[in-house]
């Protein structure tokens, strides 16, 4: 698992957009919370440059005025969402990890800078893990910091620490230790620095992943830097063989993978040779899947065409009309994950919103080929 924070001061320049995508992809980046968007409107070709990725899912919290704004952006295959709460000040993603059975809580968070909003926002945080248990990450800009050796050249405020400390305490989160960089902020001069962007992880989750590390890397469009959050980073290495994203959206894929590796016949295999058999398996389980989603395309377009039919001389019940908005959902399906095939084959990077002609993507993957 590996999660970006970033303070990005305003997303509009396209240099800083693939500044950003530079980032999630070079650090193969699987959940990224970006603070201070500005971004007034939603502009998904903007989340797309970057992520870098066609591939993705996302939650969004304007920005009020010319300033705040939340992007939260992730792998959809990596992780699944279940539900979101936004707010001017937080975004929470609820939803399942792979290979976790736990449900997690990526919480991204761009604080306010009065010290009543500040206390109201701990109080709501608190209270928001009280009402849901699950794992916790905590990013972003607290603009706050925990001790006077955090600022540097700037005015030190006691009592607004103690309430930030105490809310840590409270929530049993836990601050992780930084390399790569001592402040996380710094004005253009560089005569004023400070450390308020953060990343908290809960109890729980350090006994999912206890090989937890961040990083800070190094500035470049923005005043702040981005912080790169590995969790148990160990049990992820190179993909041994291909696999398409729609395979894992398609029922009984996770269960077939999970009874195959626990088969009898590998039980005593090597790694090497458990993935190698892994792989045959797959091809047969996939090959057989997209035969009969074959058959049940054709089974239901012949079924539309004479529900159709039906409608055209006013003689479709209202049963009928309901099962043709059900096979036209299927159908439409169906074709969601062919494209999907093809783009991913293609390998090109297309608008979010962009050309979605199966012959467009045909072509590209031919003459590629």
């Amino acid at each position: 698992m590996i999660v970006l924070s970033l303070n990005i001061r305003g997303c509009k320049k396209r240099r800083k957009q693939l500044w950003v995508k530079e980032l999630c992809v070079k650090n193969k980046v699987q959940f990224v919370g970006i603070q201070e968007s500005k971004m007034s409107r939603l502009e998904l070709f903007r989340l797309n440059t970057m992520w870098g990725n066609p591939n993705f899912d996302y939650a969004v919290s304007l920005a009020r005025g010319r300033s705040g704004g939340l992007i939260s952006i992730w792998d959809p295959s990596i992780f699944r969402k279940l539900q979101i709460w936004c707010d001017d000040w937080f975004i929470i993603v609820k939803g399942k990890w792979t290979n976790i059975e736990d449900d997690m809580y990526l919480v991204n968070i761009y604080s306010p800078l009065s010290l009543g909003d500040k206390q109201v926002l701990w109080n709501r945080l608190s209270n928001f893990m009280n009402d849901n248990v699950g794992a916790y990450i905590f990013m972003g800009d607290f603009n706050e910091v925990r001790c006077e050796d955090d600022r540097f050249g700037c005015i030190f405020n006691e009592g607004a620490a103690a309430a930030f400390n105490e809310f840590i305490r409270e929530a049993n989160v836990h601050d992780m230790a930084m390399s790569g960089r001592r402040y996380t902020w710094m004005n253009k001069s560089g005569s004023k620095m400070s450390r308020i962007d953060r990343m908290f992880v809960s109890q729980n989750m350090l006994e999912f992943f206890p090989d937890v590390k961040m990083i800070a890397l190094n500035r470049a469009w923005s005043d702040h830097v981005p912080l790169l959050l590995y969790v148990d980073q160990s049990d992820f290495g190179p993909i041994p063989f291909k696999v398409f994203s729609s395979w894992m959206n398609r029922e009984g894929f996770n269960s077939f993978v999970d009874s195959t590796w626990k088969s009898e016949e590998i039980r005593d295999v090597d790694f090497v040779n458990k993935l190698r058999y892994l792989k045959s398996k797959l091809k047969v389980w996939i090959k057989v899947r997209r035969a009969v989603e074959s058959s049940r395309h054709v089974g239901l377009k012949a079924r539309l065409n004479v529900i159709e039919v039906l409608m055209d001389n006013n003689c479709a019940s209202l049963e009928e009309l309901d099962e043709r908005t059900n096979i036209i959902n299927e159908i439409n399906e169906i074709g969601r994950m062919e494209e999907s095939d093809i783009r991913q084959k293609a390998r090109i990077k297309w608008d979010v919103e962009g050309d979605e002609n199966s012959k467009f993507f045909h072509a590209i993957l031919k003459n590629k080929r």
